[in-house]
């Protein structure tokens, strides 16, 4: 198993794209978030729409326009966006990867963080924040890059 990564199973893709996934970061509603790796060796983070979802209008809107805000984002709140796609008909993003817990970790080893003391968390010139799924705003979610759409996509 890779560090910080679950196992794929038997239904998970094993590439995306020109990435080959290593192992699943986080699963949540609308999609899965794998590690992957790059042609050239470079370790990123893969989003991809559940296929469950990908016939739907509303669901591929949903995540295209995570896309748009994502482009929106500032450099400091979010990995940086590397690409973007279709690959089988499911919508997909690449970003950077940096590892490190995932925020279930950092809650479960130290607590809540109140809202007041999340700005202790900035620590430039690679901060800890990232930018929440679909939600196109900073928050404390750790290290691990969720989502974030390419420069480049077409829909």
């Amino acid at each position: 198993m890779v560090p910080d990564s679950g196992r794929l199973n038997a239904s998970d893709p094993r590439q995306i794209g020109a990435y080959r996934l290593l192992g699943v970061l986080g699963e949540g509603g609308q999609g899965t978030v794998y590690l992957g790796e790059s042609p050239s060796g470079q370790r990123v983070a893969v989003k991809v729409l559940h296929g469950r979802m990908a016939g739907e209008a509303a669901a591929r809107e949903r995540f295209e326009r995570e896309a748009d805000l994502a482009r929106r984002v500032a450099v400091f709140c979010t990995a940086q966006v590397l690409e973007a796609g279709i690959s089988d008909g499911r919508p997909y993003l690449v970003s950077e990867y940096v590892p490190g817990p995932s925020l279930q970790q950092l809650v479960t080893a130290g607590g809540s963080v109140p809202a007041a003391d999340w700005s202790a968390w900035r620590s430039p010139p690679r901060p800890r924040w990232r930018r929440s799924t679909g939600s196109g705003s900073c928050t404390a979610t750790s290290n691990r890059p969720t989502s974030s759409w390419g420069r480049k996509a077409r829909w």
